[in-house]
C-alpha cells in the first residue's frame, strides 16, 4: 500500500508539473502571438501617415514669377515681411541700417554716391520709434519722408533715392503666368487694365501678353514688381475663396 502511495503521490505530482509546463508555454505562445499583431498593426499602419507626408513634401508650389527668387532673395522676402522695433533719435542712417540688416540677417547697403546726388549723406539722421511693425513697413516710414527708397539687387538690400529706384536702369523683366486667372480675350484685358492701375495711371516700363503662353511679360522697378505680385496673390486667393463657397453649397 505504501509503494502504490508514493507512486501515486508521484504521479500526481508529475502531472503538476506537466500542467505548469503546458502553462507556460502556452503563456508564452500567447504573448508571442499578441507581440506579432501589435507589430503587424503598426506596421500595417506606417503607409498612412508617413507616405502623405512624403508626398506633401515634394509638391512644389508653383511660382508667381519667373526668374524665381534666388535663395538670398527668399531670406530678404522673408526678412521684410517679419517683425521689428525701432526707438531711433537722430541716429545716423548707416548706423540704424547696421543695427536692422544684423537683426534680421540680411546685407543692407546704403549707396552713398546715389544719396550724394540728390546733396544726402550716409549720416542722415533717423528718427522713429515704433514697435510690431514689419521690416518693410519700417523702413518704408524712416525713408520715405528723406525721398528714400529701397531696392533688392544682387543678393542685397540698396537704401537709394527715389530718382535712381524709378530710373529705366533699375527696371526689371519679369514673367508672370496667368493662365489660371484669365481664359477669354476679355479676361486678359481686364487683368491689364488691373495691373496698370494698381501700378498707377501714368504706367512706366512695359507689359505684353503673350496669350499661347498665357503669361504677362512685364517690365517695371524694383516697388511696382512688388505690387503686382501682391495684387496676383490677392486675385488668387479671392478665386479660391470663391470656389470653396461654391463647393460649400453644393
Amino acid at each position: 500500500m505504501e509503494t502504490k502511495t508514493k507512486i501515486s503521490s508521484g504521479h500526481r505530482k508529475n502531472m503538476i508539473v506537466a500542467v505548469c509546463v503546458l502553462t507556460s508555454v502556452w503563456l508564452v505562445m500567447t504573448v508571442n502571438a499578441e507581440e506579432k499583431q501589435i507589430k503587424k498593426n503598426q506596421n500595417a499602419q506606417v503607409p498612412s501617415t508617413v507616405l502623405p507626408e512624403t508626398k506633401r513634401s515634394t509638391n512644389k508650389v508653383k511660382p508667381i514669377f519667373y526668374p524665381e527668387l534666388t535663395k538670398h532673395e527668399l531670406k530678404i522676402q522673408e526678412a521684410f515681411n517679419t517683425e521689428t522695433d525701432c526707438d531711433f533719435s537722430e541716429t545716423p542712417l548707416s548706423e540704424v541700417m547696421k543695427l536692422l540688416a544684423k537683426r534680421h540677417g540680411i546685407t543692407i547697403l546704403v549707396m552713398k554716391f546715389d544719396l550724394g546726388e540728390e546733396g544726402l549723406t550716409v549720416d542722415e539722421p533717423v528718427s522713429l520709434s515704433v514697435k510690431g511693425i514689419s521690416l518693410k513697413n519700417a523702413l518704408a516710414l524712416m525713408l520715405g519722408p528723406k525721398q528714400l527708397t529701397y531696392v533688392v539687387e544682387q543678393d542685397v538690400v540698396k537704401i537709394t533715392t527715389g530718382v535712381k529706384a524709378g530710373d529705366e536702369v533699375k527696371f526689371t523683366v519679369r514673367v508672370y503666368p496667368v493662365g489660371d486667372l484669365a481664359e477669354s480675350e476679355e479676361d486678359y484685358v481686364e487683368l491689364i487694365d488691373t495691373i496698370q492701375k494698381a501700378i498707377s495711371y501714368n504706367f512706366e516700363g512695359s507689359l505684353s501678353l503673350m496669350k499661347s503662353s498665357k503669361v504677362l511679360v512685364i517690365t517695371q522697378s524694383y516697388h511696382k514688381h512688388m505690387v503686382i505680385v501682391d495684387l496676383l496673390t490677392q486675385l488668387r486667393k479671392a478665386r479660391q475663396d470663391q470656389a470653396g463657397m461654391s463647393e460649400e453649397k453644393k
